[in-house]
């Protein structure tokens, strides 16, 4: 039977349309496992990461020439805290810079780079096992912007996979503030993965910032709050964590930055790690932090934010629930102390100035005054000690230098007189833990970062004027702080003059009170200049605060009070009412027990 002239072009048609798919399943089978989703340049699909340098380029089979791989689209965002390069190769951050901080050389600090950091995810492919979904070239249409407070714009990478994944990284990105939103989406999970995990991991080195190498590795570490709310770290140095229990963040936490990565979900099994670098002047140390995601169904979304900021309360607050815990203030009550009294004064403070040698000597003087009411008890014990001083050296001389005797006798004469020896020392001690919470404060202070005040041109590390380029041995230093030296000098002279009115205190004990602050000098000259310059302004008022109640303190008063105890006592006794009080009793028995002991 013949054909038509209609049935020979139909045959054609379907030969050439036949030739043509043929043509194109053998071009796709060749090609990588997937294509982009907005436009239809071919690109490799995720590999394992040892496998990482094939995706250098594509070849196609079916051409007579090779055909290079697309190159990546590098893009950048800006916002008024950050500028933020993102490349379409793994469609993921390059390099994070804050606009508004410098680092210790005054230059623009970059937070993280490639050099320094690096992070991938993972996935379980049916195909090709563990592969780093990182790995391949994304599509995207975004391109570099600059967004204006009270704005927000979208950076969107897309990716399909041979087998019908579609994965898609979404950047959200807000005109101010340090967060940037992150959601990860894969669609037909079940066509790719076998697992129903995913492997998000990051690598990299902690750069220096600061002055202060020592204080910047002493203060590096990797910090994590779980779904329980409980929050930690892994430690200082070199230290490693594997954990079980659920997460909600992490963060790579360095003296005044963080690098943090946030769930709305949880995290589970994390494994963290950090590595001292001895031998790198631009590096503290090198971490690594490896966590599984959760996903369930077909359609997975995940949620998740970054942070990239200053370790300052109020930013790292609103970030998220505990991520406050970056900036370290010590333990519990000395945390207490700094968020509840020391930071709102600092604050109410730098509202009215911002020269913070000047806040830091108001702080002193405010803090003062509020402990004075305890420190006048401490300058009347010594007052009272002072008046009873002839009499202890009458029974000192008597017993000619038994001091255990001595003791014995000096108690009857306390008891007699209703003299507590120790209520002297109860004001210091209810004084310490604010003490502490400064020291704790101070290295945290963000606000003190390279601000000026004299001679120190940065109040959050040493002041090193003097300096003679090279460690000395033995001790190690290769500076000398002024304010740390002052602070020295200012505790001897406060020692020496304690001394002078402490009839306690024996030789032993005076020459001990030198030594500790020579001791200081060595352990904080390389600690912040603002703590340093708190404490010589306190010993300063400590000082004048003592030679002042010393002065108005009416010492013939105090000798009639006595007098008057001494007598009732003495009443007291005749009637047989006499009762020591329980401290006195076990007192005296231990120090009748050590004088028995001493004898044998």
């Amino acid at each position: 039977m013949g054909m038509d002239r209609n049935q020979v072009i139909g045959i054609i048609l379907l030969v050439a349309m036949f030739i043509g798919w043929t043509m194109w399943s053998s071009t796709k089978e060749n090609a990588t496992l997937g294509s982009n989703v907005t436009d239809t340049t071919q690109v490799q699909a995720p590999v394992a990461l040892e496998n990482s340098e094939d995706l250098k380029a594509t070849v196609d089979t079916n051409a007579e020439n090779t055909v290079s791989r697309p190159e990546a689209k590098t893009l950048t965002i800006s916002t008024k805290e950050l500028e933020v390069v993102l490349s379409s190769e793994g469609g993921k951050i390059k390099q994070v810079t804050l606009l508004n901080w410098t680092d210790y050389k005054n230059d623009t600090l970059i937070l993280m780079d490639e050099k320094s950091a690096n992070y991938r995810l993972f996935g379980d492919t049916k195909k090709s096992g563990d592969v780093d979904l990182m790995a391949s070239l994304y599509s995207t249409e975004a391109t570099s912007t600059v967004v204006k407070e009270g704005d927000s714009t979208l950076v969107k990478f897309s990716y399909r996979t041979d087998s019908g994944a579609l994965i898609e990284q979404i950047y959200t990105f807000k005109g101010t503030g340090y967060t940037i939103g992150y959601q990860l989406l894969i669609d037909g999970f079940s066509k790719e993965f076998a697992s129903g995990d995913l492997k998000w991991k990051w690598e990299g080195k902690m750069k220096r910032f600061e002055k202060s190498f020592k204080d910047s590795e002493q203060l590096c570490t990797i910090n994590y709050f779980d779904v329980d709310k409980d929050f930690d770290d892994i430690g200082t140095g070199n230290s490693d964590e594997e954990l079980d229990v659920d997460l909600k963040w992490f963060s790579l936490k360095q003296r005044f930055f963080n690098i943090g990565f946030i769930t709305e979900d949880r995290f589970k099994k994390a494994r963290f790690e950090t590595v001292v670098l001895r031998d790198d002047s631009n590096h503290v140390n090198t971490v690594s932090a490896e966590v599984l995601i959760p996903t369930n169904g077909d359609a997975y979304k995940g949620n998740f934010l970054f942070f990239f900021g200053p370790n300052d309360i109020p930013v790292v607050a609103a970030v998220t629930e505990g991520y406050e815990n970056n900036v370290y203030l010590g333990w519990p009550i000395f945390s207490v102390i700094n968020r509840w009294v020391v930071i709102p004064i600092f604050n109410f403070l730098e509202g009215y100035t911002h020269n913070y040698g000047l806040i830091i000597f108001i702080l002193v003087i405010i803090i003062k005054m509020l402990l004075f009411p305890i420190a006048y008890r401490s300058y009347l014990s010594m007052a009272k000690m002072k008046v009873l001083k002839p009499e202890l050296d009458e029974i000192k001389e008597k017993l000619n230098g038994d001091q255990q005797k001595f003791q014995l006798e000096s108690m009857a004469l306390y008891r007699e007189v209703g003299v507590n020896p120790l209520s002297g020392c109860i004001p210091v001690v209810l004084q310490m833990p604010i003490l502490l919470a400064l020291f704790r404060f101070f290295p945290s202070a963000i606000h003190l970062r390279h601000e000026s005040f004299l001679w120190a041109n940065d109040l959050s590390t040493y002041d090193d004027i003097i300096s003679w380029g090279f460690e000395l041995p033995l001790i190690g230093m290769s500076h000398l702080s002024i304010f740390t030296l002052l602070m020295t000098a200012s505790q001897i002279v406060y020692t020496y003059y304690n001394n002078q009115i402490n009839v306690q205190a024996n030789n032993q004990m005076k020459y001990i009170g030198y030594v500790m602050p020579v001791m200081f000098l060595f352990i904080l000259n390389s600690f912040s200049s603002g703590l340093t310059y708190y404490y010589f302004i306190s010993n300063l008022i400590t000082i004048t605060q003592q030679l002042v109640a010393t002065k108005f303190i009416d010492k013939e008063k105090l000798k009639v009070v006595m007098d008057a105890n001494r007598k009732k006592k003495a009443t007291e006794a005749k009637a047989g009412a006499s009762k020591k009080s329980g401290f006195q009793q076990r007192l005296e028995e231990a120090m009748k027990a050590q004088q028995e002991k001493r004898k044998q």
